[in-house]
């Protein structure tokens, strides 16, 4: 039976047809520049974000693959960059199979509370909530393998361009995590309005709003919980001091306001 080549009129690209009907996925030919096999980097991280692009402008996300590293060598002499649903949960499926139990953090462990070797325990004899969360990945095989060659430079020895899922549509590309960013201003933005006691979800709304559309923010609202998230986490526990060194800050400023504070096991009174 020979291959049938189909156009898809509502992603890039088009897709090939095998014997028992499975569908291989290649991006459109006229997206610019793609990898072929001995192309050249002078690193890595030059290698990364040119299949990364890549990717951007086909429809489909990249993550990084495994590498390998002589020991001799500092730098690692093979490295492989994959599509973002290579490979399978197998996590995912084996709490399918063993039928874990998902409890809150309020629940008691007792002997009839259904723990498996996948529930984490914490300190205080609970069961940590765990997230219910679905996988992308279907063991998509596309990827590029790189090699170290003379001249600390690396070369392109395997590419593999099909995909076995649909790409990405055109209109939908901007919804991406290659395409997402939260650059500094936006992130500057989030900050203040947190400090306005406006949540990461309102700040969303808010950027929403001052760039047009959602489409337009560049980002989504996971991203800027994301985001405060990661605030909290810088602060951790100085988030005392901060507000110590707040006070005493206004004190300096205002002759009328009067502050004092003391420490006594690890804990701060502040008068």
């Amino acid at each position: 039976m020979d291959v049938q080549v189909v156009r898809v009129k509502d992603h890039v690209g088009f897709y090939t047809c095998d014997e028992k009907g499975e569908r291989t996925r290649f991006p459109d030919t006229d997206i610019g520049d793609i990898p072929k096999k001995g192309c050249q980097f002078v690193s890595i991280d030059q290698a990364y974000n040119f299949y990364k692009d890549y990717g951007k402008r086909a429809g489909f996300d990249v993550r990084k693959g495994g590498h390998y590293k002589p020991k001799t060598g500092e730098d690692p002499s093979l490295k492989w960059f994959l599509c973002s649903r290579e490979g399978t949960n197998e996590n995912a499926e084996k709490n399918v199979e063993k039928g874990e139990v998902l409890m809150s953090e309020n629940s008691e462990v007792t002997e009839n509370s259904g723990v498996t070797e996948f529930s984490k325990v914490t300190e205080n004899g609970k069961l940590k909530k765990k997230r219910n969360r679905g996988s992308f990945r279907c063991g998509c095989l596309a990827k590029i393998r790189i090699k170290k060659i003379e001249g600390n430079l690396y070369e392109v020895y395997t590419f593999i361009e099909g995909h076995n899922h649909p790409l990405v549509a055109e209109k939908d590309m901007i919804f991406m995590k290659s395409s997402r960013d939260l650059g500094y201003t936006k992130q500057h933005f989030l900050f203040q309005a947190s400090n306005a006691n406006f949540g990461p979800s309102t700040g969303f709304r808010l950027l929403k709003q001052l760039c047009g559309g959602f489409d337009r923010v560049g980002a989504t609202v996971v991203d800027c919980k994301n985001q405060k998230k990661k605030i909290n986490l810088f602060i951790g526990d100085r988030d005392a001091q901060m507000a110590v060194e707040k006070l005493l800050s206004r004190k300096m400023h205002s002759p009328g306001f009067y502050v004092t504070y003391k420490t006594c096991d690890a804990v701060i009174f502040v008068v």
